[in-house]
């Protein structure tokens, strides 16, 4: 009797899978606002999808149309404080001015220099006296740092 109890408890399926599942394959060559513009869509009820450049980048601005607000993002897809109303913002910050407004709050050692445009100052320096020149996305090229002393950016 009793092994024909145990021969039955082998035909049963396991109440869970013996070994964990992989997770479900994700598209590859997608930027991160094409995926999760994906993933909002195919899931039918996320609150926001998120809107795309055709480059593939994040729409530097982003909108509820349930609340009617919208916001303006970084280049990760963040909103960036301060920027939400509603309806459309008129001017969204530049990539500096947004850099600079959260270094500043964060108390950061290194808060950027935009120029007037909103672009970066080509020479940028911490407080600590160091200096370097940037390129027009606010990277620092390499070679360029000097310790109590600007170097010639060509600005």
């Amino acid at each position: 009797m009793l092994s024909i109890i145990i021969d039955l408890l082998f035909l049963l399926p396991p109440p869970f899978p013996p070994f964990p599942l992989p997770p479900p394959p994700t598209p590859t060559g997608l930027t991160s606002c094409q995926l999760q513009r994906q993933q909002a869509l195919l899931s039918g009820d996320a609150p926001l999808v998120p809107q795309c450049q055709s480059s593939g980048e994040y729409q530097a601005v982003q909108c509820d149309s349930a609340r009617g607000q919208c916001w303006c993002v970084d280049l990760e897809g963040m909103e960036i404080y301060g920027t939400r109303q509603n309806g459309k913002p008129s001017q969204c910050p530049s990539s500096c001015e947004s850099e600079r407004s959260a270094g500043a709050q964060a108390g950061n050692v290194f808060v950027p220099s935009c120029a007037s445009n909103g672009g970066y100052v080509p020479t940028q320096c911490q407080a600590g006296g160091q200096c370097w020149c940037v390129d027009p996305t606010g990277k620092e090229i390499f070679g360029t740092r000097q310790h109590g002393g600007s170097p010639d950016c060509g600005n």
